[in-house]
């Protein structure tokens, strides 16, 4: 075991979390670690009152043209799949708010981890973790903005409008929507609307995308930290001379503390 003191702990922190960092800032959910910067807190709260909005703009009507609009089970019955996601997303968004304290914690477990690496083994096991987490969390991302926008707003534009009559043509949404009190053919509310449901597209897709790499982020980290306990003890039963000298104690408490550590 060559030990170190990992200069580069802060260079790999910032690895480890950056790519998961930004996505989660962009809806709001990205803990606060510093305490005293109320600027940022303000920040976070107000964009996850425009999340909230977005995601009900895109719940709500859909919700209400499929209670209120159809009339018949079967097309409600191919609607409820939707419903269900959105309903879903919305009720994620509030938990990933709700638990913002837990993840704040988790991150900093992370931190210390990194601070406490001493083995060039453990820092290369971490680095690999780290990077698997991050291009899990790529991916999907890149999966859902791919998919989800070939069907939110290629394939409307792809459509085009549909000309009923001489006086009424209907213009393509991103989905069929109800809203009460205004006509969602009218300009100005058509540009409108239409600009609404793709940016509440977006906070969909980087939800979903927060919930892989958050999942991701923590998972990996654990896989990481119970691969080095793996590679503790191989080289604590490989190497005799450490049982000589009574250090093998000493190292398997160590080892055990870890495993408590990571159970945490």
């Amino acid at each position: 075991m060559i030990e170190i003191r990992n200069y580069n702990c802060e260079e790999d922190i910032r690895y480890t979390v950056q790519v998961h960092r930004l996505i989660l800032r962009l809806i709001g959910v990205w803990p606060v670690l510093e305490k005293s910067w109320h600027g940022k807190r303000l920040l976070k709260r107000l964009l996850n009152c425009v999340c909230c909005f977005l995601l009900s703009f895109n719940l709500i009507p859909w919700a209400l043209h499929m209670f209120v609009i159809i009339d018949t089970f079967k097309a409600r019955l191919r609607m409820l799949g939707a419903l269900c996601f959105y309903t879903m997303v919305y009720v994620i968004y509030c938990m990933l708010i709700h638990q913002e304290d837990r993840i704040r914690d988790c991150v900093r477990h992370v931190e210390e981890d990194w601070r406490n690496v001493k083995d060039v083994n453990d820092r290369k096991i971490m680095l690999d973790k780290a990077k698997l987490g991050r291009f899990i969390l790529i991916t999907a991302t890149l999966f859902l903005f791919t998919s989800g926008f070939t069907h939110r707003l290629i394939k409307p534009i792809i459509r085009g409008s549909i000309v009923v009559n001489e006086n009424l043509t209907i213009r393509p949404l991103v989905q069929g929507n109800y809203y009460i009190f205004f006509d969602p053919q009218q300009s100005p509310a058509y540009e409108i609307v239409f600009s609404v449901q793709c940016l509440s597209g977006i906070v969909i897709y980087i939800v979903t995308a927060s919930v892989c790499g958050v999942t991701a982020l923590f998972t990996m980290h654990a896989c990481g930290q119970l691969e080095m306990l793996i590679s503790w003890l191989e080289n604590l039963a490989s190497d005799d001379q450490l049982w000589k000298d009574h250090v093998a104690a000493r190292r398997l408490a160590t080892i055990i503390l870890h495993h408590v550590r990571i159970r945490k």
